[in-house]
């Protein structure tokens, strides 16, 4: 597709219809298929959904925790790439970082976190 077309189809189209398109014209360039978790040098990077409020909070520094379902196999020295969401769409605003601390997997710990959850210290 052509970047003409492309931003013609995304000026026209909607919100949703513009991240299909984005989304696939950037997998057709890169050849990757579409992931939540993708694998770099042997080292995990987890795509996540993050609202606004909280997404600027970690990308200034202010905020250095998060607070996620342990659903996935997070480990430290894992990357974090928090996607920004805002009102129910993505904003194309992307902050990477690092998982340096893991509270709430061990059994003394749960009195602090709440089953099946985990804080994530990062930077």
């Amino acid at each position: 597709m052509t970047i003409a077309i492309m931003l013609i189809l995304i000026f026209f189209r909607g919100a949703s219809e513009r991240n299909k398109i984005l989304k696939y014209h950037a997998n057709s360039r890169t050849n990757k298929e579409e992931s939540s978790v993708e694998k770099e040098e042997g080292k995990i990077i987890h795509e996540l959904k993050t609202e606004s409020k909280y997404f600027k909070a970690v990308c200034t520094g202010k905020k250095k925790f998060e607070v996620r379902k342990d659903d996935r196999n997070f480990n430290i020295g894992d990357t974090l790439k928090l996607v920004e969401y805002k009102d129910g769409r993505f904003q194309y605003a992307e902050c990477n970082v690092t998982i340096t601390y893991i509270l709430g997997r061990n059994e003394d710990e749960r009195k602090y976190v709440p089953e099946g959850y985990v804080i994530l210290g990062i930077k």
